[in-house]
Parts: C-alpha cells; structure tokens; sequence
C-alpha cells in the first residue's frame, strides 16, 4: 500500500510539469473563456457534436450545475454518440467530455486539485493508508459546502462519489479508445486528463471497497463506512489492474516509464 502511494504521488508530482495549466487550471480550458455564455436552451437543443464545442467554454457547466434534468439529457445524448462513434477522436471527445461533466457538475474538479496537491505531500497520504480514519481524510479535501462545520453533507458527498466513479468509467473508455496513438484533438492537454483520471480512479477504487451495504450506490456505501454505521472496508489494492485501466492516457501524459500494464 505504501509503496503504490509513493507511486501515486511521484505521478502527481510529474504530472505538475506535463500539464500545460498546472495544477490549478485542471480541466479548465481558458483559451475558450471569451465564447458567450452557454444557455440551456442551447444546451438542450445541441447534438453531440455540438455539445462538444459547447463544453470548450467555462460557462457550458455553470449551466449544467444544479439543472440535474439538463445534465442527465446531455449525458443520454452523449452516451447514444458513444456507442454510434466510429472514428478514435468522436470517441476519445465524447469521453472526455462525459466525464468532466461528471466531475464539473459534482464538484469533482476541485477534489481532483486538492487530492493532488495533498498526494504530492507525503503527510498527506496517511488517511490513504488508515481506512478508519477516511472520514479525516475526506473532511481534509472536500470542496466547500460539502463539509459544514467538520461535518460530511451526505447528499453532497454521495453525488460527488457517484461523479468519480462514473468519471472513471468514461475515462476507462477514453484509454480504450487512445490506444497508442494519443489524442486526435490536438488541443488536448495530455498531462490535464491525465490527473483527472488519476484522482477518478483513485477514489472509484476507494468506494468500491466497501462492502456490505446492500442496494446501495458506491457514494451511499462510501458515506455509510465513514460515519460508521455500515459497510466494511477491504483491503486498498492497487494492483497492475489499476493501472492497466488508464495505461494509455499515462502514456499520452509522457508517463510510461512507470511501466503501466507491464
């Protein structure tokens, strides 16, 4: 366990140099922050492709936030794009802005900063390796308005979860769809994605593995286990699997000196 967080925030700590914006720019695109602001009568009218030039303006997820109708519209029309694409760069597009919807409109963006900074301070990681104290860990990293007074909001927390975890899926489709070809778009930053999928699977692993809270989603388990009123916690694991599922996108990032996959 130790040795996959040093891992971790050696990563992390590389990926502040093959990010173009830095850690504080994460999934913002600010060469488009001149566009007008995005309505979501626009929105709601636009195909896929067009939702894609949309969502290269800050202003497309402001609208999105808080309109969880809008956002889950955008999300089914993408979706059907996704299993109609038949060239890499409608796929890895698609992708890429299906999961930033999930992280920008559940707060997920900034938690992808925070964890970031804190894996790249090694005091950081100790909640990591104590699942009784994920709750600290947590508190530590939330956006504001998810943590009121040291507590955990529940509603905020599930959602941001559930954000992660279905982050990661489409970043998982994203690294099929990268294979070792790299981005079609050239206006990607690979070392940005790269992050973001990090955190995503990161904190997906660390939902999934609680267990014993039935019919519940991975956010309500997650928020279950840390005010301890059910679920147990397995065994943190970052094993080859991890890694295999966003192998690409760390290879695309000027990373596959680690060895992802092997």
């Amino acid at each position: 366990m130790k040795r996959t967080l040093f891992v971790l925030s050696a990563i992390i700590i590389l990926l502040t140099f093959t990010a173009c914006e830095g850690l504080d720019k994460i999934l913002q695109t600010n060469v488009y922050s001149g566009l007008g602001k995005v309505s979501a009568k626009e929105i709601s009218k636009a195909d896929a492709d067009t939702l894609v030039e949309l969502g290269k303006s800050p202003s497309f997820f402001d609208t999105l936030k808080g309109n969880p109708g809008l956002t889950s519209d955008v999300l089914d029309t993408i979706n059907d794009a996704i299993g109609k694409a038949s060239s890499a760069e409608d796929k890895q597009n698609l992708n890429m802005l299906a999961a930033e919807i999930q992280l920008q409109t559940s707060g997920g963006a900034v938690l992808v900063n925070n964890i970031a900074s804190i894996l790249a301070n090694p005091q950081g990681l100790d909640g990591l390796d104590n699942p009784d104290d994920l709750e600290g860990f947590f508190i530590s990293i939330l956006p504001p308005g998810i943590v009121s007074g040291g507590v955990i909001q529940e509603a905020g927390f599930v959602a941001l979860i559930n954000g992660f975890v279905a982050a990661n899926e489409y970043y998982e489709a994203l690294d099929g769809a990268l294979g070792s070809g790299g981005y079609a778009d050239s206006d990607v930053s690979p070392g940005e994605v790269a992050q973001a999928a990090i955190v995503s699977a990161l904190v997906s692993t660390i939902a999934k593995s609680v267990e014993g809270v039935s019919g519940s989603s991975a956010g309500e388990k997650l928020y279950a286990f840390t005010q301890g009123t059910g679920g147990t916690f397995t065994k943190l694991d970052f094993d080859n699997s991890f890694f295999d599922s966003i192998s690409n996108i760390l290879a695309a990032a000027s990373l596959p000196e680690f060895g992802f996959g092997n």
